[in-house]
């Protein structure tokens, strides 16, 4: 039924979501617009597991029990890839700002880079937020 199928989209969501951080901790390239695909799926992910948790909970408790250590499960995992998405934008962020202040040390004062970095900042702090 109805319980299936979320489950269903919630198992295929994660599998999506995985792949696509797998692809970004390798990428060399980090663009603002994959950070925030990731978000937006991330999220997405999270949303059909509680859709799937709500729809446990009308369950009958005989089968209940069952469904909600796969949702428990899915919400651990869904915990574990947000975790690995920030620690991964927290190493490129500290990596940046590293290079920005090896950068004014050296008396280097690209614009651009400070940009790039401000703007790396402000996406991950969306990302937190959300």
């Amino acid at each position: 039924g109805e319980l299936n199928e979320a489950y269903r989209d919630a198992v295929q969501k994660k599998m999506e979501v995985e792949t696509q951080l797998e692809a970004f901790e390798k990428s060399s390239t980090h663009s603002i617009a994959e950070q925030q695909r990731l978000g937006a799926m991330i999220n997405e992910f999270s949303r059909v597991v509680d859709q799937v948790e709500t729809l446990v909970e009308k369950e009958s408790s005989a089968s209940r029990k069952s469904w909600k250590r796969r949702v428990d499960s899915l919400r651990s995992e869904s915990d574990s890839i947000r975790q690995a998405l920030d620690k991964h934008l927290n190493h490129l962020f500290r990596g940046q700002r590293e290079e920005q202040n090896r950068a004014a040390l050296f008396g280097d004062s690209n614009a651009t880079t400070r940009k790039t970095a401000a703007s790396f900042f402000e996406e991950r702090n969306k990302l937190e937020q959300s």
